[in-house]
């Protein structure tokens, strides 16, 4: 399958500060019943949220987003295995940091590394609730990725996770815009020497209160002055 018009990759989670917009990168279905793994949300920003894996293949597609397009891409896949001899590659998928990072088990080699502003969908195999994949934009291509889960964890525990860690992402670019906003409103305002020179300044300009009298007493004299001479004449 060859892509004829490559569509825009979504924005990035990291990109949004609306949270609801997470939603559009995940299949409908995935269940949020999940097993539970124990991690926390600052290890998105530490090691990462470790799950074992099987890489099971990848090929391009022809869009960025799509439930029949990953569902079609699946079973390619799966018949091309069945012609593969041998052990499939046994990974490590590392959620957090920039993204979904694959490592191979035994030397600890990168493989891949989907960051998360280049992935625009990911989904569950209806068929075995162990296999997952996610299309990811590469080389102005967008690819579809397919996993296996270990035995003892499901495709949806590990999509939950990288959902959390894609709202784990707008939340930290929400603040970071609070924080750059709060830093510029700080920056506007003149600092405690200048605003005291200001204030200093402007009640040096301003006439106090004896002054304003005896303008007001010269001013009183002037139209006297005035009225007397018309009286004169």
């Amino acid at each position: 399958m060859s892509a004829n018009v490559i569509e825009p990759v979504p924005a990035s989670p990291g990109d949004t500060v609306d949270g609801g917009k997470v939603k559009s990168y995940f299949s409908n279905w995935i269940s949020s019943k999940a097993n539970p793994v124990e991690y926390t949300q600052e290890d998105f920003d530490k090691d990462g949220v470790d799950f074992k894996a099987k890489i099971m293949g990848s090929m391009e597609v022809d869009a960025a987003q799509g439930e029949k397009l990953c569902a079609n891409a699946l079973t390619e896949i799966k018949l091309k295995l069945r012609s593969v001899t041998g052990h499939k590659q046994q990974v490590i998928i590392k959620i957090g940091d920039k993204g979904v990072t694959i490592i191979e088990e035994k030397t600890g080699d990168k493989v891949f590394q989907h960051n998360a502003n280049k992935i625009s969908y990911l989904t569950a195999d209806r068929q075995d609730n162990r296999i997952f994949g996610l299309i990811y934009y590469v080389e102005k291509k967008h690819v579809f990725f397919a996993y296996k889960c270990e035995k003892n964890v499901t495709a949806a525990v590990v999509l939950n996770c990288v959902k959390e860690f894609f709202e784990h992402l707008v939340a930290k670019r929400k603040l970071l815009k609070e924080q750059e906003a709060a830093k510029k409103q700080i920056e506007k305002q003149p600092d405690p020497a200048t605003q005291a020179k200001l204030i200093g300044d402007t009640e040096a300009k301003s006439p106090n209160a004896e002054e304003i009298k005896k303008q007001d007493i010269l001013n009183l004299a002037a139209t006297n002055n005035t009225s007397n001479a018309k009286v004169e004449q």
